[in-house]
């Protein structure tokens, strides 16, 4: 295991040290929380049967929130497993000291010169003409605080089961932006190679999980429906993540009343913070993770020096 960072929630080193190789004996250990299990049965129901990498990764964004919901709002985000290469350089240039279940979504230099709050981005996309946040998914991340949202394209999970409707079209330009132009061909390498040893014929995307105070949530982001459209709740935000916090169904989403998301600002999420953490939960496996983790760290140091 590598070394854990100094993180105020230190409930969530004991998370770490819990885990056991991806596999049966991981999922029979994250069921033998009654919440948990009944969770995960819920997400097999609605989708008819889902693979044990997705229902472990599930698990283990549910075990968080129960260690830390008395302080903190977890949400949940689905990527690519593309993504999560870039993730993991993103925080082995910021910062070499974290287990390697802790990233970051973006990297501090894609923010220079931006001050944008989140009271700006909400005017701002209310006032485009087609009312989206299209032109800001490098500065907005979309997220579930109801964890057992299932809106289909919209929600971590089906983008988890379904990575191959994600395109990020600034892999390339942000890759290109942090690594010397010698070391990416060799950090392309690393990543084809572990990767093939572990995805599949559909090869699934990977879940994360954010954990941030309940007190800052304001500064961090705001309650959204589809495209980055703030709503207009009928009762305080705080009362809405709560109940969202413990929704424990999976609801099939009305066309005319979609399940609600939030929005993140990704350069409140660019850093690694005392009390704010970003964790992956990938659907391969966890000695596959340490593995690209180090190779990333080793490549990160060298573009350092």
């Amino acid at each position: 295991m590598l070394p854990l960072s100094n993180f105020e929630l230190h409930h969530l080193q004991m998370v770490y040290s819990r885990y056991v190789p991806r596999g049966a004996h991981e999922l029979e250990r994250l069921n033998a929380h009654p919440v948990i299990r009944e969770k995960i049965r819920n997400l097999n129901e609605f989708y008819g049967s889902t693979p044990r990498e997705v229902q472990i990764s599930f698990g283990r964004v549910l075990e968080v929130l129960e260690e830390v919901k008395q302080s903190h709002y977890v949400f949940s985000h689905g990527a690519s497993r593309r993504q999560l290469s870039l993730n993991i350089l993103n925080r082995a240039l910021s910062s070499q000291e974290a287990s390697p279940f802790e990233t970051l979504l973006r990297h501090p230099s894609l923010f220079s010169g931006t001050d944008e709050d989140v009271e700006w981005y909400k005017e701002n996309i209310k006032a485009r003409k087609d009312c989206t946040d299209d032109s800001h998914r490098t500065f907005l991340i979309s997220v579930d605080y109801i964890l057992t949202n299932s809106s289909h394209n919209e929600s971590a999970i089906s983008h988890v089961l379904s990575p191959r409707r994600l395109v990020d079209m600034t892999y390339a330009t942000t890759l290109h932006h942090l690594l010397n132009r010698g070391l990416i061909e060799r950090f392309e390498k690393i990543v084809s190679k572990i990767y093939a040893k572990e995805d599949s014929y559909e090869p699934l995307g990977d879940l994360y999980a954010i954990c941030i105070p309940k007190s800052e949530f304001s500064a961090y982001g705001y309650i959204a429906g589809p495209y980055g459209v703030a709503l207009g709740l009928l009762h305080d935000e705080e009362a809405e993540l709560e109940n969202g916090q413990k929704s424990i169904s999976f609801i099939e989403p009305y066309e005319r009343d979609p399940v609600p998301q939030a929005r993140l600002l990704g350069c409140k999420l660019a850093s690694p913070h005392h009390a704010v953490k970003t964790l992956v939960f990938p659907t391969m496996a966890d000695g596959a993770l340490y593995e690209l983790t180090n190779q990333i760290r080793n490549l990160a140091l060298e573009n350092s020096s």
